[in-house]
């Protein structure tokens, strides 16, 4: 309504220092606050504080428009990971890439498919330059999510099929779940394969190609049995010392644990943990 009066209050009115501290405050536009939401977000610069709190509060009004991104086969049911560049999309046992534009839009046309899944993908992330997945064929396979690069390839990882990976970016670990009621914890080798950290010093002159060198990577750190299957599960994106698991809910076994990764002896292998149990009054099968 200031705006509107004249040309002094309009200058005044969409003067950043008004809208700063409301600014900070807006978690829509405020990527920058949020490790997550601002590896997904479109990477359209809001410049003005001011335009930062209306869109903000625009989207908790629920006032935005809604745009198709993707259209899928009705046999499949996808898995799908988002990051500023790209929509990454997994349909039966590959994975494709969809390009987004500078307006947020997915283009129709696949820039990349990663294969090597005999079986279809169950579950997939994609984070720090890695593209982890893990399907019904019991293999947990990586590529190079901004090249496409094959990394590695680990057979058999699990009894059953892997329904739960992903990544702990402060030391390294992936976790992966399966229905065969383990967690595995893994440590990447930051030296195995070309494109996942190596340095060019005299430290790291192995040249046998690349899919030698990722034989061994990623490597078995620990396995907990947590007596139930394991349907998803989530690393704490900020601290990395903490995994959430959701099993499904069977005998009493409690559907939801978190997993303090510090009380675990990595020496050994031995599953010393301390979880908060969460979830014992659903029914059974209710996880």
């Amino acid at each position: 309504r200031l705006t509107q009066t004249c040309k002094r209050f309009r200058d005044v009115a969409q003067t950043d220092g008004l809208w700063a501290n409301l600014a900070r405050d807006c978690l829509v536009t405020n990527t920058a606050a949020c490790l997550n939401l601002g590896q997904r977000t479109a990477p359209a610069p809001i410049t003005s504080a001011k335009e930062r709190v209306r869109i903000a509060r625009n989207w908790t009004k629920g006032l935005y428009e809604e745009t198709k991104l993707a259209v899928q086969n009705i046999r499949y049911m996808p898995r799908i990971e988002i990051e500023q560049s790209s929509l990454w999309v997994s349909w039966g046992n590959k994975i494709w890439s969809h390009p987004r534009h500078d307006d947020g839009t997915v283009g129709r046309m696949t820039t990349r498919v990663l294969k090597g899944h005999t079986d279809d993908v169950s579950r997939f992330v994609v984070k720090d330059g890695y593209l982890i997945s893990g399907g019904r064929d019991k293999t947990l396979q990586g590529w190079n999510s901004e090249t496409g690069e094959f990394l590695f390839a680990k057979r058999y990882c699990h009894g059953s099929e892997v329904s739960a990976v992903d990544i702990i970016r402060s030391s390294g670990l992936l976790v992966t779940g399966s229905r065969d009621r383990t967690v595995k914890i893994w440590r990447l080798n930051p030296f195995s394969g070309s494109s996942s950290g190596a340095s060019s010093g005299p430290e790291s002159s192995d040249e046998r190609p690349s899919y030698e060198r990722a034989s061994t990577f990623p490597s078995l750190s620990a396995t907990l049995n947590f007596g139930d299957r394991i349907w998803s599960l989530t690393a704490n994106p900020y601290e990395g010392n903490r995994v959430v698991v959701g099993t499904a809910g069977l005998m009493g076994i409690p559907s939801l644990r978190v997993i303090d990764l510090t009380k675990l002896c990595c020496d050994t292998g031995s599953a010393m943990l301390e979880y908060q149990e969460m979830g014992q009054t659903l029914k059974n099968g209710a996880g």
